[in-house]
């Protein structure tokens, strides 16, 4: 037979137990604080794209091995966008609705750059551009910076890289190994349109003269009538220009032994 003081001495330990659970939920969740989502987009096929994913997963255990930001744990999402505009964009939304990612970082392709900024401000999702470089980038930030004030692109935009290469041009190839004609290489994408003109412009003033302006689709497998056809125009230097092309352009420059020093962007 129950009794009274049973059941009262029942309540009061549950009630004690519920009481120590409430009490020990901050501890809990102090001893497993909710992580900070921070989203990757990065063509995982490219080496700059590996190199992202690579970076940013050696970045967050190294921030997390010293106690993560304020105690919580950094945890990144990576997804590979296949270098495509229309996969970075579902992944965008995936990470942001679904992650619940505080911030996206990515990509290096402007393709997928400037794909991404209409949805980042759309979202209010801090977007972090890496290693993109169309001078788009930074325009449309500009031309509506109330709106468009969570896109972040640190990177040196395609104008200023070919006036970096300009500038090193006067001071060593013409100044120091008197150069005095160039011909122009460039993979044929967003950010390297506005570096060629950069370099039709610029590299005449460092008293190299362009010879001939060649821009080749990513996806070429054989450079070989390519550098013939430079080598025939007999310039002093190739100017380069080539990211997505990944090091093809230039393994195969060495083994072809093609007699013509390169510089740029590679």
């Amino acid at each position: 037979m129950k009794t009274g003081t049973g059941r009262r001495i029942r309540r009061k330990s549950v009630g004690v137990l519920a009481a120590a659970t409430l009490t020990a939920l901050p501890l809990l969740a102090q001893a497993n604080p909710k992580p900070i989502v921070v989203g990757i987009t990065a063509w995982l096929g490219s080496i700059p794209g590996r190199s992202i994913a690579d970076g940013a997963t050696l970045a967050a255990a190294e921030i997390n091995a010293k106690g993560g930001v304020n105690g919580r744990p950094i945890k990144l999402v990576i997804e590979d966008n296949h270098n495509s505009t229309t996969d970075a964009i579902r992944s965008f939304q995936r990470m942001v609705r679904q992650d619940h990612a505080v911030a996206v970082v990515g990509d290096f392709t402007s393709e997928v750059g400037l794909a991404l900024e209409p949805w980042a401000a759309r979202m209010h999702e801090p977007f972090l551009i890496t290693g993109a470089a169309s001078n788009k980038l930074t325009e449309f930030v500009h031309a509506n910076y109330k709106q468009h004030k969570y896109i972040f692109e640190p990177n040196e935009n395609s104008a200023e890289l070919a006036q970096n290469i300009c500038d090193a041009a006067k001071s060593v190839l013409v100044g120091k190994l008197h150069m005095k004609t160039a011909v122009v290489m460039s993979e044929d994408a967003a950010w390297t349109l506005p570096l060629d003109a950069g370099f039709n412009k610029c590299l005449p003033k460092a008293g190299l003269k362009v010879l001939k302006d060649i821009r080749f689709a990513p996806d070429t497998t054989d450079f070989t009538p390519i550098y013939q056809k430079i080598e025939a125009m007999h310039p002093d230097v190739i100017i380069t220009g080539w990211a997505h092309a990944g090091a093809k352009p230039t393994t195969q420059w060495a083994e072809q032994n093609v007699p013509i020093p390169l510089k740029g962007i590679s």
